[in-house]
């Protein structure tokens, strides 16, 4: 595992995705008010979060409003890691986000959190040990009838749609598009995420191409007008260009 990764190089992923989702909902935002939106860290994603010199609590204190793990579940633990061969036993999800973000989100009422998890294997039983865990602090996470202050998105490994129904209503998922889910499946969606590369070749240089950004703002507006967020701009771009 890598010991330190640059602040700066996360805030330059999260603050391109402000700018990416800014542009997508900007002509939403004018039908509301005649000023442009404001965006803040709060709309941004810390990538490969664990990654970090201090995971979770250097994005966290920064004002990042979303943070992603990847897991393993081994030994009846979830261990925080990229690949398998990197696993350290120490570095466990509870440890490293669950328990610092209920503490941190209890001391602070009116902050909000998405902890973005990324199954890599045998959701199953990643799914099991994970809601046994978050059981205990259900009055703190986001359901479809519960505001919640910590949302918990699964993306990676998950299961089928007909059987979001068999899971607790504060485990969301990552959609893909274009959705294809019932109503009730729906309720289970948080975002929706794209292939960047699918949709643009752009290198990060410059500006889009206008053909890719009206493309681009077109899918993102799609997935706002079934009440989703996108991950094209919090994820998947971040992925495409490298910054990892």
């Amino acid at each position: 595992m890598k010991t330190e990764k640059p602040i700066k190089k996360i805030i330059k992923a999260g603050l391109f995705a402000l700018l990416l989702i800014a542009s997508a909902n900007y002509s939403q935002a004018q039908e509301a008010s005649d000023k442009e939106p404001s965006y803040s860290l709060l709309n941004a994603h810390s990538h490969n979060d664990y990654e970090n010199d201090i995971p979770f609590q250097r994005a966290f204190q920064k004002g990042f409003g979303s943070i992603e793990a990847d897991i393993f579940p081994i030994n009846n633990e979830l261990l925080v890691a990229h690949s398998k061969e990197h696993v350290n036993p120490s570095v466990t999800l509870y440890s490293t986000y669950i328990k610092p973000a209920i503490a941190a989100l209890q001391k602070d009422p009116k902050r909000k959190l998405h902890l973005l998890i990324d199954i890599k294997e045998n959701y199953p039983s990643a799914l099991a040990i994970l809601i046994k865990q978050l059981e205990p602090h259900k009055d703190l996470l986001k359901t479809s009838t519960h505001p919640g202050q910590l949302t918990i998105t699964i993306s990676g490994s998950r299961p089928k749609p007909n059987d979001y129904k068999n899971y607790p209503d504060y485990i969301y998922f990552d959609g893909e598009w274009p959705l294809q889910h019932t109503p009730e499946e729906s309720k289970h969606v948080e975002l929706v995420s794209f292939p960047f590369t699918a949709y643009s070749k752009w290198n990060g240089k410059g500006r889009l191409e206008h053909a890719d950004y009206t493309r681009v703002k077109g899918l993102i507006d799609s997935v706002h007008a079934e009440g989703k967020k996108s991950g094209f701009g919090l994820l998947r771009i971040q992925k495409a260009l490298g910054w990892h």
